[in-house]
């Protein structure tokens, strides 16, 4: 679903991801403050996909509306796309600067303005641009696992904590790095179907799907451990029911917000693990708190890591650090 804040003669802009994916386009037309909505009302739309704002309707300035979206991200889920014409370059360059790739350009031609759209509403968004730079090699993109063969399972505290998109980026992370590495959804949600269909270059096997070296299996599908080096365990939100198994696996990964609302099931879930070893991974922590949530939260059996906001359901680099310290080396990321 996605709500479009639009001027009238944007407004059909998503008319045939509507109508071909069947999903809720809910059209705000005319001037808006996205300060505002951020504020007073994003609350009820907090259970869409996307958030796609027309620049041309803002009543925001634009360093009122580049502290928004930067709020915005540390507080909500959903995607934001950004609609701009040719006057709004200017305001393009300081999203991008911001890590806001999900820009549809209309002054570019038809289909190139469509193959925009197509990508920014993909699973992974809109990347970065490639830089032609050459990219220092001092710090390795290299995983290393503590046992030859290890069990990890992945947790949320709520709904909607992010559990299969950290846990895909953690498949795709040991893949990047030659690790045999298989993510297995352990839930009822059934989303890692749709997820692989809309994924590029993913190849349909018995099992499941392979990606990037990643073997990815549906709930209820089969595959021989003797070929892989680590499964990855999506078990959704954590409950009476998983608890268990949770606590029985070589490396446990609970994932939560670092927002007040959502603090109060951080500390829920924890209370559950008593006396588990837990690698505790927070989103929506701004670098001010980290510190304080660190020590807050750090005990002998919970490690505290945060987690970088990325688009991507296959991002290998965000969170890099993270991954490493997960699986038993150390991150630079704890205390902020």
């Amino acid at each position: 679903m996605m709500v479009y804040f639009t001027s009238p003669e944007n407004q059909d802009l998503f008319s045939r991801f509507e109508s071909e994916s069947g999903q809720l386009v809910k059209k705000m037309v005319g001037k808006f403050s996205f300060e505002t909505f951020r504020k007073t009302d994003m609350r009820k739309f907090d259970n869409y996909y996307f958030v796609a704002v027309d620049l041309s309707v803002l009543k925001d300035s634009s360093e009122a509306f580049l502290e928004a979206v930067k709020l915005f991200k540390l507080q909500f889920k959903p995607r934001l796309i950004f609609v701009a014409g040719a006057d709004d370059q200017t305001i393009c360059d300081s999203l991008r600067a911001q890590e806001n790739y999900n820009i549809i350009d209309l002054s570019d031609d038809e289909l190139e303005v469509q193959a925009q759209i197509g990508e920014c509403l993909s699973v992974d968004g809109m990347k970065k641009p490639v830089s032609k730079e050459i990219v220092s090699t001092d710090e390795p993109s290299v995983i290393l696992l503590k046992s030859k063969y290890q069990m990890i399972a992945v947790a949320g505290t709520q709904p909607r904590a992010g559990v299969t998109t950290a846990a895909m980026q953690l498949v795709h992370a040991m893949s990047s790095s030659g690790i045999r590495a298989a993510y297995i959804e352990a839930n009822d949600s059934n989303h890692l179907s749709l997820i692989m269909q809309q994924t590029a270059n993913a190849k349909a096997v018995t099992a499941g799907w392979e990606y990037n070296g990643g073997l990815y299996i549906p709930n209820g599908g089969d595959f021989d451990d003797t070929d892989i080096d680590a499964a990855v365990y999506d078990i959704g939100v954590l409950s009476q029911e998983n608890v268990s198994g949770f606590k029985q696996m070589d490396t446990a990964v609970l994932i939560g917000g670092g927002n007040p609302h959502e603090l109060a099931h951080v500390h829920s879930a924890l209370e559950h693990l008593h006396n588990t070893s837990v690698q505790l991974l927070l989103h929506n922590v701004s670098d001010s708190v980290k510190g304080k949530l660190s020590f807050l939260l750090s005990n002998k059996n919970c490690d505290v890591h945060f987690l970088s906001v990325t688009d991507g359901m296959f991002d290998s680099e965000a969170n890099l650090i993270v991954w490493r310290a997960v699986l038993g080396g150390e991150c630079d990321e704890k205390a902020g």
